[in-house]
């Protein structure tokens, strides 16, 4: 008898029900937060399988594998992003439960069968990507046993604005005009790995800026809420921090924010990002944006050249890991570009 299943296509109540309130983070160690825009998130994964553990009808753990294309440098390929590692409180708690994840075991030998492309008809093992935290080191070791490697690194990067500005200049990019801003952002990440379209425009909320009828700057930018439970070192700090004006306004308990990715911005206007964000924060009602940048690249490096506001005082970058498995030329071929890390799959 099999443990395990996998389906294709929309997740059933049961999936969303445990992923809806799926809390991420460890008490103590690490900030502990929930996300409340699974569902639609949900909605818009164009093919997605879900692995996933039922007991009595109940589905007890599951993983997204979402099947794209992804671009490493001039080359495509098909992969499968593997996002939404959730397991129910009291199978996460459970050291043996989990201990079977990676120990030989029956449930071992059938991740490894989905993990050799087996169920998707596949001649050979594809090439499967996902992003860990390095400090949750239990997680880190169960995805290497699996034969997971380290192929590159993003950090969290923290944009802020107390009271953003609106720019006349900055608008919503139209669904007519979409395809030739994402001709624009395609071609800013050609020498990047993992490179994939599939989020641009999610929510209509692709923006430019435009000077002269020019377009100088693009981006990608996902309303995003979570609820976070507790902060590092103590569960009374984020109840302090949502007390604290103007602060309260950046981070709060109650955290709404945008996630931004697909950044473009036209050679010899690179001071416009920041007019561009801060004109986005104003549109969305939002005052805090966060990008998930690899160092190597020069995105990462162009923020670092922005004035981010004050949150880059409050909360420092998060290093996480770029983890892979495939071909070993294709690894190889990885770690030979800064990676692209779309802000809609690590949020």
């Amino acid at each position: 008898m099999r443990l395990l299943e996998l389906k294709r296509g929309e997740p059933d109540s049961s999936i969303k029900e445990l992923l809806t309130h799926n809390v991420i983070g460890t008490p103590g160690k690490s900030m502990v937060y929930q996300q409340l825009c699974v569902r639609d998130k949900l909605d818009h994964i164009p093919d997605p399988y879900f692995l996933s553990v039922r007991l009595a009808e109940r589905v007890v753990g599951t993983s997204c594998f979402i099947r794209r294309a992804v671009a490493v440098g001039a080359h495509t390929l098909e992969a499968f992003h593997i996002r939404y590692f959730a397991f129910r409180t009291q199978f996460r708690s459970n050291d043996a439960a989990l201990g079977r994840l990676n120990k030989k075991s029956a449930l071992r030998n059938e991740i490894s069968d989905v993990l050799e492309g087996k169920p998707f008809g596949l001649s050979s093992s594809p090439l499967s990507y996902a992003y860990v935290d390095p400090g949750n080191v239990r997680s880190l070791r169960i995805i290497e046993s699996y034969g997971f490697q380290h192929v590159g690194n993003f950090n969290t990067v923290f944009f802020s604005r107390f009271a953003p500005k609106a720019n006349p200049d900055v608008s919503r990019v139209s669904e007519n005009e979409e395809s030739e801003v994402k001709a624009l952002i395609g071609d800013a990440y050609a020498n990047h790995a993992l490179y994939t379209s599939e989020n641009i425009g999610y929510k209509g909320g692709l923006f430019v800026l435009q000077k002269q009828g020019t377009i100088v700057a693009a981006l990608q930018a996902n309303p995003e809420h979570w609820k976070v439970h507790e902060l590092p070192g103590s569960k009374h700090l984020i109840h302090m921090v949502s007390r604290i004006p103007f602060i309260n306004r950046l981070f709060h308990r109650d955290f709404r924010f945008l996630s931004i990715e697909g950044i473009y911005v036209k050679s010899g206007h690179e001071k416009q990002l920041e007019k561009l964000i801060s004109g986005v924060l104003a549109q969305t009602g939002r005052h805090t944006a966060i990008m998930c940048l690899d160092p190597k690249s020069q995105e990462y490096q162009l923020m670092q050249r922005q004035n981010r506001g004050f949150i880059r005082l409050l909360i420092n970058e998060k290093k996480l890991y770029v983890m892979a498995r495939g071909p070993k030329e294709v690894l190889d071929s990885l770690r030979q570009h800064p990676i692209y890390v779309s802000a809609f799959d690590n949020m």
